[in-house]
């Protein structure tokens, strides 16, 4: 049994089965971006990795593409990550449904400052 100690979060945590445990690599139903799914749901769900020790989630590379390029990100050329436009605002809706259970992304967790 876990202990959960609950002065540490609020809600509700969401669980879903590891598909390989040194990259704690999971399945994710669907991505939407403003409501529009970007990911089609099969029986073979896309794979994402968690980094549980930050706010990190790792997304395959067509998922990456298609949800940025709806956002008008583009990618740096040199170092490869995607730059999220800083002219996001509260209408820019994501959200990732795991085990089924739809999370909503802030806007604002889209962007880092320098």
């Amino acid at each position: 049994m876990i202990k959960r100690d609950t002065n540490l979060y609020k809600g509700s945590i969401t669980y879903a089965p590891v598909n390989l445990k040194s990259f704690w690599q999971i399945g994710i139903d669907t991505v939407k971006y403003n409501g529009k799914a970007i990911t089609t749901s099969s029986k073979n769900k896309q794979q994402a990795i968690v980094d549980t020790a930050t706010a990190l989630l790792i997304l395959g590379t067509n998922v990456v593409t298609t949800l940025n390029t709806n956002m008008k990100g583009k990618c740096d050329t040199a170092s490869k990550p995607w730059q999220v436009p800083c002219n996001l605002n509260s209408n820019e809706k994501v959200s990732i449904t795991i085990n089924r259970v739809s999370l909503a992304i802030n806007y604002l967790d889209l962007m880092r400052e320098k």
